[in-house]
Order: structure tokens, then sequence, then C-alpha cells
């Protein structure tokens, strides 16, 4: 099978990205749906794959992408700590009334000791 792609020479050209192959425009789609917040699954069925791992090789997740969530999860550990309350789920802050006493807070279920 052969596929006439003069048409995507031509817009290469006049956009004066010559280099640039449809292939990276996929790298490039991943990666943005990533940056702004699309759940990796979501993005996977974007893409065609059927394992969202596959999924990962094409969204270049920097360490700044990392570093906001990270620092999130972080103060919230801290808050816990320091006020004895334990983090509410999906949120960044501690929930009221639930105060630690003498309980170890599991962060896995096979952390058993």
């Amino acid at each position: 099978c052969t596929r006439d792609v003069s048409l995507w020479f031509r817009a290469r050209k006049e956009a004066g990205i010559e280099d640039v192959r449809l292939h990276d425009l996929r790298h490039t789609v991943a990666s943005q749906a990533v940056a702004r917040g699309i759940a990796l699954p979501t993005v996977a069925r974007m893409l065609g794959h059927a394992d969202p791992t596959m999924t990962l090789r094409y969204a270049h997740i920097g360490d700044r992408d990392v570093e906001a969530p990270a620092e999130r999860i972080g103060k919230s550990i801290v808050a816990a700590i320091e006020t004895g309350e334990s983090p509410a789920a999906g949120s960044d802050r501690a929930v009221s009334g639930q105060k630690r006493t003498g309980v170890v807070w599991r962060l896995h279920p096979c952390d058993s000791q």
C-alpha cells in the first residue's frame, strides 16, 4: 500500500519544519497531553496503545512534571506529622478529627511492620 504524502511534505516545507516526521508529532501530542493533566490511560487510547506503559515512551515526562506533585505530597506528610492528623484522601490538607492515637499509618498494605 503506497500513501500519497506529498501534502505532508508540502506542509512541512511551507512551515519551515522539513526535518519533522509525523511520528515526532505523536511524541509531542503525548507529552503535551500529559503535561496538561490528561490521564495516561486516556493518552494511551488517543495514541492507539493497548498498554499505557508504551505511552510512557512517548510522553516525555521531565523532572519539573514530577516536582510539583512530589512537593504537594511532601507538604501533606509534613502537615500530618506536625498536627498528628491523617492526610485526607485526594487532598493536600489533613482531615480534622482524625488524630493519631498510637496507630502507625501504613503507606502500602504490605508495610506491616
